[in-house]
């Protein structure tokens, strides 16, 4: 409540002094008191949308970003027990396992990670194309 008088005030003080500096120039107090004070709450107006919109925009930005790196580590696997596909997280770094969402027992992940050569697929002889 403190916060909204001292802005209420800040925004009147500024207000007057405009509409004193410019009735010194024979332009009406009252008007020019009225004008600056809404302006200033437009221009407050203004920069709360601006502001909040920026927020809003970085906000779903980070969401992005986040699902973009959960999808990279997660991975969906059935239960050992009934076969349910389960959506987990998967780290290298550490044992992996999971409860089952179907039957709530627990299993475990293993990752087996191998090389492979790479290889060209054969061309067909030249007659047979």
């Amino acid at each position: 409540m403190i916060d909204i008088l001292r802005s209420l005030g800040i925004t009147l003080g500024v207000s007057a002094a405009a509409a004193l500096f410019l009735s010194e120039f024979n332009v009406s107090f009252i008007k020019t008191f009225i004008f600056v004070t809404i302006i200033q709450f437009i221009a407050w107006h203004a920069f709360t949308y601006y502001n909040r919109i920026k927020v809003i925009t970085k906000n779903k930005e980070i969401e992005r970003e986040i699902a973009e790196e959960i999808s990279k580590q997660t991975a969906t696997l059935p239960c050992a027990y009934c076969n349910e596909l389960n959506v987990i997280s998967v780290r290298l770094d550490e044992d992996n396992e999971f409860d089952c969402l179907s039957c709530n027992r627990s299993s475990a992940v293993y990752i087996d990670i191998e090389t492979v050569a790479k290889t060209e697929p054969m061309q067909p002889p030249p007659g047979l194309v």
